[in-house]
């Protein structure tokens, strides 16, 4: 599984330098680095993009609304605290926070209801991936035979770059979890907060 998905990466790789036709015609603005918005869901009752590592505030009436939320009480300690974690979920979506802290900090997508920025649902093979998220120079890519993952880096300036473990931002993340080369679930998660 390993030797197809490095061959997969190499196909991947002239599709992207146009040596290649490419199998699906989505192309993505910018599709060479990524932005916020990658990270991020859309929620079609909403009409709304929701960002991880973006506010909670911002995003708030959609959640209350479109979602049931519950809190899981920090089992160090009794009673609420600040670190209880806040799911909001629907059927095929949860999205996650920590109540003392301002932004959200995972969405975890299990339906093809909703959708990447680029795209990408659950169902979709590990081949629309790289042909849409390619091999892109300022993320950190790893493959294994389970899941891809991308990985930027968050300065203080708020710029996306290749993690370098020096920048104190913390890291945004989309992981493809794979099941026989299909996509099974996909997380985008920020790891500011560690």
């Amino acid at each position: 599984m390993r030797k197809e998905i490095v061959l997969k990466l190499i196909l991947t790789s002239l599709l992207c330098c146009g040596l290649l036709i490419p199998v699906y015609s989505q192309t993505v603005e910018g599709k060479d680095t990524f932005s916020r918005e990658d990270f991020s869901v859309y929620l079609e009752d909403a009409e709304e993009r929701i960002i991880v590592g973006e506010p909670l505030a911002q995003y708030t009436g959609t959640l209350n609304t479109y979602f049931t939320s519950s809190v899981i009480i920090n089992d160090i300690q009794l009673g609420p605290t600040e670190w209880d974690l806040v799911e909001y979920a629907q059927e095929g979506i949860v999205i996650k926070h920590y109540r003392g802290w301002p932004e959200i900090m995972l969405i975890r997508i299990t339906s093809d209801k909703f959708a990447t920025y680029r795209g990408i649902k659950v169902g979709d093979s590990l081949e629309k991936v790289l042909c849409l998220y390619g091999g892109d120079p300022e993320a950190e890519i790893s493959v294994r035979e389970e899941y891809i993952s991308y990985s930027v880096e968050i300065t203080d300036e708020g710029k996306l770059l290749k993690p370098s473990g020096t920048v104190g931002g913390g890291l945004l993340e989309i992981i493809f979890d794979l099941l026989d080369g299909v996509i099974d679930e996909i997380w985008i998660q920020t790891s500011e907060i560690w």
